[in-house]
């Protein structure tokens, strides 16, 4: 065992020495310095090792700090100038739930390097690495190419008291790298983080499946890039966020990376979020992990910017959620937002393609604009369903299918269907408000033409006025048409009023002709002579010198 001491400043060397004392005029004491320790490989260290100041701890490749014992291998104290960890071998506690790494002290200035390299392993039942306090000087840089793993209840990393973004944290998982937690989420950054992923990002669960890969909870200004290769995988959440309706999720995810929930969303926020993706990001169902899963793509409950040229699909959903709704995957379920879905881009849902709400049903948080020249489509429902009276906004270059037959549910505001040429929709634009129905070309709600009208909403055709009747273009219902004030009718406008063909209305009012009228050829005239309209024949024309409705 390599017993490693280090004088402290004020140690007179007699006290070290097993000579008797010297005296005063010949007493050296060693000036103040950092601690270097340096486990050689073939050394294994058994006792806790404190870092504070601008201490280092090297640990080589077969090399060993190892502690069984409550609290931790590795005690980062007080205040930290330039503390720097650097290890290829193996720092672990192997005591029941304790941290190989973790903080002590009230100090919030601390300056950390971490380096976790190809081989090396950082171990324990608890969390892996904790930093535990709200640091407001100095920084945190970690990077990690090895396995940094908690094996039990802890999270590989956990800075989530890093909440008030004085300070830069940035996490990179090298290709090589593995963070993974057995039954917690992965990573918890804190605020002001950068997680760059090449590598792999994991959170398992022994249990109710509640651990996403990586958890931003409040943090607002984190951002999560996971590189070409990478992977994050939750069992609950591939990332999560906006805990408590605080924060924001901001997630870049490259081509050939991947985000995965394996029982909830690839990302979610409980608030707003942000997410360009040019790989994948799947949202699953797995009822080993808990019966209640809503396996949606991209969940953002409040506002959301989306841009997408990858895939990002719901697979799944089980059981209900909070309020006790069934739960549906959808491929992007948001409250509002700005979705552009661009060429190459999927998005997908095994319910609905996109669904833009509360999170209950209810009315939508904002107004939503969606962009596509890709393909957005529900695989049993709507490709997109809107709700709420926003005045939201379709423009579609590209697919959009719903396979229950609607493409399109838009709300109840002012919307807007532009189809561009070159886009294609399967399925209905099925809430069309009355007076408009859904082309089958398109599925744009447009106006009923002239002398149709439409009563109903979700209509696919107009209805033809009854003979007699008519009406203008958007029209609700049809009208007999208004019959100035005149003495003179002719033929034409009383056989319309009365529903027949000039020819037939000829004939007919030749054989019913009153008093009041006289016939000279199809030419009918009247007197008006009453204050009151005088009716026209037995055929229940229109009146004469009143409009009639």
């Amino acid at each position: 065992m390599a017993k490693i001491e280090w004088l402290k400043s004020g140690v007179a060397l007699a006290a070290l020495l097993s000579v008797p004392a010297l005296t005063a005029s010949v007493v050296s004491v060693v000036p103040a310095r950092a601690a270097d320790t340096v486990i050689a490989a073939g050394e294994t260290e058994t006792d806790e090792i404190e870092l504070e100041d601008d201490d280092t701890l090297t640990v080589e490749d077969g090399g060993t700090l190892t502690v069984d014992d409550d609290g931790q291998a590795v005690k980062l104290k007080g205040k930290a100038t330039g503390v720097a960890i650097d290890n290829a071998g193996l720092i672990e506690n192997t005591d029941k739930e304790e941290r190989a790494i973790d903080t002590s002290g009230g100090s919030s200035n601390r300056q950390y390097s971490i380096t976790n390299r190809a081989g090396g392993i950082i171990r324990s039942e608890g969390d892996a690495i904790r930093l535990d306090t709200d640091i407001t000087e100095g920084g945190v840089a970690l990077d990690n190419a090895g396995l940094i793993t908690s094996t039990k209840s802890g999270q590989a990393l956990d800075f989530a008291s890093i909440e008030s973004g004085d300070v830069t944290v940035t996490i990179t998982n090298q290709a090589s790298g593995e963070i993974k937690a057995a039954d917690a989420d992965g990573i918890r950054p804190g605020e002001n983080a950068t997680v760059t992923n090449f590598g792999l990002i994991e959170a398992d669960s022994l249990g109710d499946g509640g651990n996403d890969g990586v958890d931003l909870r409040e943090a607002s200004m984190s951002h999560v890039i996971n590189k070409t290769g990478g992977a994050i995988r939750g069992a609950h959440q591939g990332v999560n966020g906006g805990e408590d309706g605080k924060g924001t999720v901001l997630v870049t995810n490259e081509e050939g990376a991947s985000i995965i929930g394996r029982n909830g969303s690839g990302v979610g926020s409980d608030n707003t979020g942000k997410v360009i993706n040019y790989g994948t990001i799947q949202g699953n169902y797995d009822p080993t992990l808990g019966v209640n899963g809503d396996g949606d793509g991209v969940d953002i409950d409040f506002y959301a910017e989306i841009d997408n040229w990858g895939l990002i699909e719901g697979t799944g959903a089980g059981g209900v959620d909070s309020g006790g709704q069934p739960n549906n995957a959808e491929g992007v379920p948001i409250g509002g937002g700005v979705v552009n879905n661009y060429e190459g881009g999927r998005i997908t849902g095994q319910a609905r393609g996109m669904l833009v709400d509360d999170g209950s049903g209810g009315s939508a948080h904002y107004a939503t604009q969606v962009t596509n020249f890709g393909q957005i489509d529900g695989q049993s429902g709507y490709g997109i369903k809107l709700v709420g009276e926003f005045d939201d906004t379709i423009v579609n270059g590209g697919l959009i299918s719903g396979a229950n037959g609607q493409a399109v549910l838009m709300g109840d505001g002012d919307d807007r269907f532009v189809h561009l040429d070159g886009g294609s929709v399967e399925g209905y634009c099925s809430d069309c408000i009355p007076g408009k129905y859904a082309d089958a070309s398109t599925s744009a709600c447009v106006d009923c033409q002239p002398g149709k009208f439409q009563p109903a909403t979700a209509s696919t055709a107009c209805i033809a006025c009854e003979t007699g009747k008519t009406s203008s273009s958007g029209s609700t219902s049809c009208k007999r048409p208004p019959i100035a004030c005149c003495k003179a009718l002719t033929a034409d406008c009383l056989a319309c009023a009365a529903g027949l063909s000039p020819a037939d209305f000829c004939r007919k009012e030749a054989k019913e002709a009153t008093t009041n009228a006289t016939t000279v050829g199809c030419k009918i005239s009247y007197q008006c002579t009453t204050e009151d309209p005088v009716k026209f024949s037995p055929l229940k024309a229109a009146w004469c010198c009143k409009e009639q409705k």
